[in-house]
This record gives C-alpha cells, sequence and structure tokens, in this order.
C-alpha cells in the first residue's frame, strides 16, 4: 500500500489508515506550504518506489457561533445570553440591534437588560485571526416582557373613630398614582385625591389596600394592605344658656354632646342649693339661694370614650311663697277644727290668729267657736334666707250652734248585790249628765251609783240638757249585765262568803269530792268550827266531828264566811237570791267570819257599822268600830290586813306595818269585799 507522511508537520497533519487524510494545521507558517510525502514499499517483486510529494497550499479556517437558550427578560429586568464560537479562541461578543427594547452590558456584552416589551434582538460576534475567518454574526431574538411592580406602605398613622390620618406607598416604576381603598368600610372610609385620607368609622382593625395600574412596560403592582387600628374617638360637651332659677321653682339645663349617641345626664355637685330630676337629670329644683352647679357626663361606647364632665353654675335667686287656705271648716261653738292651709317651701311655721275673738279662739292651728256667728282667721308664714314672707290670707268660718254627746265611760262590773258608779262625759254646756234605770226590776239607780235588785240586763240611761249655746244632748244607754253570785275556787284554801240572802246546802254545793276536799266555817255563838267533807257520809262525818269537837256544816247562812280546801280550780253553781249586806247588828264581839254583798273597802265596810244614830265622825277621824280586818289571798298565801286604828294615824302607818309583816294592802291591790269574798272582823 501506498502511504503518506507530512513532511511539513507544522503546516499539515495526515491521518486516516495510510496517512491519507491530511489535516491544515496553520496558515502562513513559514511557506504555508503543505508537503505529503508518498511512499511504497516493495517486495520479492519489486523495489520500493521512490518517494514523491506533492505541496499543498494551507488556507485561512472558516468559524461560526452558537447561541444558547434565550433567557427571560422583561422589562427593567435582566437576563444572560451565552454563544459558543469558532476555534480562533477570540472571545464572543453581544450588542443590540434593538436598543429602544434592550440593551447589553457586562464585559462583553452578554448581561441584555429589557426597555420595553417588545422583541430584543442580540447579535453576536467572534474576530478571526491568522488561521481562522472572522465568525458570521448570529442573532438571538428575545421576548421583553411587561415588568412587575412591588409596593410598600409607610408608617401607619394614629387614628381614632371620627377622626382622619393619611396612609402613603411607594409604587413601581411605571409612575402610576398609588391608590388607596378600604377594606373595612364598616371601620374606615378613604378620601382625598387618592383615597389617602383614612376617616376612621367604628374602633376595630381598618384595613387599607393599595394598587398600583400597570402600563404596556409593567404590569399593575400585586395589592399590598396596610391595617390600622383605630380607637375610640373623643367627645366633648357643650351646655346651653342657664336657666332662670328661684328656690322652689325648675328650670330645664341642656348640652350637646359628642357622637357616641349616649345621653347626656345632668347631676347636681352642689345638692344642698339644687336638685335635678327628669328623664335625664335636666330639670333642675331650686333648693336653697346661692350657686347651683350642674354637672353634665355622657358615658363612651365601643367607639367613643365618655366625654369629661363638664359643669354649668346657675345662681338660685330667693323663691317667692304664697298661702292657700282649704275648704271652709264647720265648726259649732265649743268645738274645735283643724285649721287647713298650705304654705310656701321656706318651712317656716304657718301662723294663725283669729281677728275675731269673741267668736272664736285660735291655738296653734286649732279654731274653736266661742259664739254663733262669722269667725275670721289669718294665716301668716314668716320668710328666710330663700323665701320672702308669705302674704297674709283670711278665711271666714260660720260658727253654729254647738252639739252635745253624751259618753260613757267603762260599763262597771256588778255582780248580784253589788252596786257600781255610773260615769259618763257629757258637753260644754256644763249641765249635769243624769241617769235613770230603764229596768227598775233588775237594777237602781241612786245619782251615779247603780245597785242590782236581780240577775239580768240593767239598762241606764243618760241625759244632758241643753242651753243657749248647745243642744240637749241626745239620749245614751249603757246595758250592764248583772250575774248570779257564784263560787270560784283556786286550788288549796280559799276564803269565801255567801253574799245572798239565801242559804247555801254545803252537802249540795260541795258534793264533789273530785274538787273539794274539806268545807269550815265559824261557829261565832259556839266559839267553834263546823265541819263538812264529801269523802265521808252522814254517820262517818257526824261520828268524826263529834270525835273532834266540830259541828257538822249543815248551812252556809246569809253573811257567813267559810272555807274551802279545794283539790284544783273551779267554779261552782251560781248562789240564788237576792244580795245581802251585812250590818253591826249580825257582828258579835270577837272574832266573825263574815261576808257581804257590798263591793266596799275594808275603810268603808268599818264606816257602815258606825251606829246611824250617833253623830258623825269629825273630818280626819276614823271610827274604831272593828279591831282588824283579814282577807286570804289563795295564789300568794298571804293575808290582806286593815285596822281602822293605823288607818286613823297621820302618815303611812298602817301601810309601813302591813309592809312590816308581809301582809298585803287592801288599797296598794285595789282589794275590795264582797263578790264572794270571805273575811275576818275581830269587833271589840
Amino acid at each position: 500500500a501506498v502511504t503518506f507522511s507530512s513532511t511539513t508537520p507544522a503546516v499539515c497533519t495526515v491521518g486516516g489508515t495510510n496517512g491519507s487524510v491530511v489535516t491544515g494545521v496553520a496558515a502562513g507558517v513559514a511557506a504555508g506550504s503543505c508537503v505529503i510525502a508518498a511512499n511504497q514499499a516493495g517486495n520479492a517483486n519489486y523495489t520500493a518506489a521512490p518517494q514523491a510529494t506533492q505541496t499543498i497550499a494551507v488556507g485561512a479556517g472558516a468559524q461560526s457561533l452558537t447561541f444558547g437558550l434565550a433567557p427571560t427578560l422583561l422589562v427593567g429586568g435582566t437576563g444572560t445570553v451565552t454563544a459558543t464560537g469558532g476555534a480562533s479562541g477570540n472571545a464572543v461578543t453581544f450588542t443590540s440591534t434593538t436598543p429602544a427594547v434592550c440593551t447589553v452590558g457586562g464585559t462583553n456584552g452578554s448581561v441584555v437588560t429589557g426597555v420595553t416589551a417588545g422583541s430584543c434582538v442580540i447579535a453576536a460576534n467572534q474576530t478571526g485571526n491568522a488561521n481562522y475567518t472572522a465568525a458570521v454574526q448570529a442573532t438571538q431574538t428575545i421576548a421583553v416582557g411587561a415588568g412587575a411592580q412591588s409596593l410598600t406602605f409607610g408608617l401607619a398613622p394614629t387614628l381614632l373613630v371620627g377622626g382622619t390620618g393619611s396612609v402613603a406607598a411607594t409604587g413601581g416604576a411605571s409612575g402610576n398614582v398609588v391608590t388607596f381603598t378600604s377594606t373595612t368600610s364598616a371601620v374606615c372610609t378613604v378620601g382625598g385625591t387618592n383615597g389617602s385620607l383614612v376617616t376612621g368609622v367604628t374602633a376595630g382593625s381598618c384595613v387599607i389596600a393599595a394598587n398600583q395600574t400597570g402600563t404596556a412596560n409593567y404590569t399593575a403592582a400585586p395589592q399590598a394592605t396596610q391595617t390600622i387600628a383605630v380607637g375610640a374617638g373623643a367627645q366633648s360637651l357643650t351646655f346651653g344658656l342657664a336657666p332662670t332659677l328661684l328656690v322652689g321653682g325648675t328650670g330645664s339645663v341642656a348640652a350637646s354632646g359628642g357622637a357616641s349617641g349616649n345621653a347626656v345626664t345632668f347631676s347636681s355637685t352642689t345638692s344642698a342649693v339644687c336638685t335635678v330630676g327628669g328623664t335625664n337629670g335636666s330639670v333642675v329644683t331650686g333648693v336653697a339661694a346661692g350657686s347651683c352647679v350642674i354637672a353634665a357626663n355622657q358615658t363612651g361606647n365601643a367607639n367613643y370614650t365618655a366625654a369629661p364632665q363638664a359643669t354649668q353654675t346657675i345662681a338660685v335667686g330667693a323663691g317667692a311663697q304664697s298661702l292657700n287656705f282649704g275648704s271652709a271648716l264647720t265648726v259649732m261653738v265649743g268645738s274645735s277644727a283643724a285649721l287647713v292651709a298650705s304654705g310656701g317651701a321656706s318651712g317656716s311655721a304657718l301662723v294663725f290668729s283669729s281677728t275675731t275673738p269673741g267668736v272664736c279662739s285660735v291655738a296653734a292651728d286649732m279654731v274653736t267657736g266661742l259664739s254663733v256667728g262669722d269667725c275670721m282667721v289669718a294665716a301668716n308664714q314668716a320668710g328666710n334666707a330663700n323665701y320672702t314672707a308669705a302674704a297674709q290670707v283670711t278665711q271666714s268660718i260660720a260658727v253654729g250652734k254647738g252639739a252635745q254627746s253624751i259618753r260613757f265611760a267603762a260599763v262597771p262590773v256588778i255582780s248580784l248585790g253589788d252596786s257600781g258608779m255610773l260615769s259618763a262625759a257629757g258637753g260644754a254646756s256644763g249641765e249635769a249628765v243624769t241617769f235613770a234605770s230603764t229596768t227598775p226590776s233588775v237594777c237602781s239607780v241612786q245619782g251615779s251609783q247603780v245597785s242590782s235588785l236581780g240577775a239580768g240586763d240593767c239598762s241606764v240611761a243618760a241625759d244632758q240638757a241643753g242651753n243657749a249655746n248647745y243642744t240637749a244632748a241626745a239620749q245614751v244607754v249603757q246595758t250592764i249585765t248583772i250575774a248570779k253570785a257564784s263560787l270560784t275556787l283556786q286550788k288549796g284554801w280559799n276564803l269565801l262568803g255567801n253574799a245572798s240572802n239565801q242559804p247555801v246546802a254545803a252537802e249540795v254545793a260541795f258534793a264533789d269530792a273530785a274538787l273539794v276536799s274539806t268545807v269550815w266555817k265559824w261557829d261565832t255563838a259556839m266559839l267553834s268550827w263546823q265541819f263538812y267533807t264529801p269523802t265521808l257520809s252522814a254517820a262517818e262525818l257526824q261520828s268524826y266531828a263529834q270525835s273532834k269537837n266540830y259541828g257538822v256544816l249543815k248551812a252556809i247562812n246569809p253573811g257567813d264566811g267559810f272555807w274551802v280546801n279545794a283539790k284544783a280550780a273551779a267554779t261552782l253553781s251560781a248562789v240564788s237570791g237576792a244580795p245581802y249586806s251585812l250590818g253591826a247588828a249580825q257582828l258579835r264581839p270577837g272574832w266573825n267570819l263574815v261576808a257581804t254583798a257590798d263591793n266596799a273597802t275594808p275603810a268603808a265596810f268599818n264606816l257602815s257599822l258606825t251606829d246611824p244614830l250617833a253623830p258623825p265622825p269629825a273630818a280626819g277621824v276614823v271610827p274604831i268600830n272593828l279591831t282588824t280586818l283579814w282577807a286570804w289571798n289563795n295564789p300568794l298565801s298571804k293575808w290582806y290586813f286593815y285596822s281602822p286604828q293605823l288607818e286613823g294615824q297621820s302618815g303611812t302607818a298602817l301601810f309601813d306595818y302591813t309592809a312590816s309583816k308581809g301582809y298585803l294592802d287592801f288599797v296598794v291591790t285595789g282589794k275590795t269585799l264582797g263578790a264572794g269574798t270571805g273575811f275576818w272582823v275581830n269587833k271589840p
């Protein structure tokens, strides 16, 4: 085979199977000629062929450029372009053939900047050298998109309900105006040229949105928001004109408040001078002359703070007073009526006086008729620091003839055989009240004393005559129930008496052994006891009485006193008969156990024993018709004691002696004889 080799390796080289592929290495080196030598070896038949050469002129090589992927490019943004060049090794450089759309920069112009939206054409170039020609210029078209914008808010303003504040934000390169809107219109609203003036509506979070429109080169900026805390707004109060105010008078105050809409309320800070009332305290009442200070307040709410308190000073002048009489009174001679008049608010007393003293008199607020005629009453009221004196007013009252009435006192308690005292108050004529019995079979009346004649209802009429100034009083009647005398037992020893004119059979009256243990009566003639018990038969009773030298008690006669030892409290059957009055003839010298129907004190009983034919005792002299008188108190187990001799002594001799012995005093306790009481009398 023929083989080839380069004899000018600096200019060209060979390759391939037999070196038949020649590669240019450099141009313009030495002669610039590439010499290729051809050789063929011989064999057994042929000798090697003489070397032959061929000269090949080596020219300069060509270069080409290839762009990389086009970058994404926006207006205002940058991107990098790349391109691979030829073997010259020279740098690839880039230029913009559309500088209105994009520009290049950087070391070799590979950094492309978008200027406007459109088609950006970038040209790539590579210079040649001794071996390579300059590369053919290549271009790459890049679509320049609209640029992005962003918004940045400034500091949020301080904002209150009802107040305003300004918002600001820097926008993108489009140069369009940034506009503001409220996304929380219930909390805040916007206004002004571009909505930058924010007004607080309610307390809460106010959200303001900022927007900027785009252009051919810039897209609209993404919406940005700013949250502003809206605080409660402030309120203020303004009073209207102060009213004219007098003590006792009223006036109205008014004040305009803040935007909370809450009611303005008023109070008095000088309650001693004025008070307030009405729905919101706007009605002011003068209390005393002086300076009345009214405070106005308005509460806040979620959107407004409470208004600062405001005050208004009102001069309170002295009030006027007037007097007014009530309706005319009906007044009779001898009767009184209360005068009725309303005065002013000074608090000074109303003073009444009679200008006709012969017809009527006035004491305090009571007018009293003195004679028939026209009574003229004047009313006056003094003033004070707060009120002037009221003008005097008068009232004419017709005084008529007086009426009289009779009023019975409490009904006396009278048992059969008793007497009691009647008492009744009459009218002012001065005529005596007279009494008369309208039931003469039951009771009799002498003067003012009523005496029982039988059991039943005793009716007593009271009358009083009239005179020139008073009519006769209407008759009134009092009913007194007179009951038959009964025997009341208390447990233990009872000292009782038969004040009836009928005897009491012991075995009948005291037959209940469950109530009565024993009954005893003192026999004055025999100076011994008579005895009865329901627990023994007649024979046993007779035997026992003889063994003790007692007499058998058969009857308790009129005027007898007696002891009953009772097992329990009880009321025995009423005693029939007329009242029995004990007299001196029924008493024997010494001890007497007796009873009387006369409801008398021991002193009166002692006096009743005086001989009717004897001269009456001198004033202050107590007759000695008995030595001592004794009655028994069952609950206290004590004696009542009376002595006319001690009573006749000066001072408190009877009381002192009775107290010293532990006895009960008749006067102090109100104890009287009669009404079934038994008592001991020691007659001299």
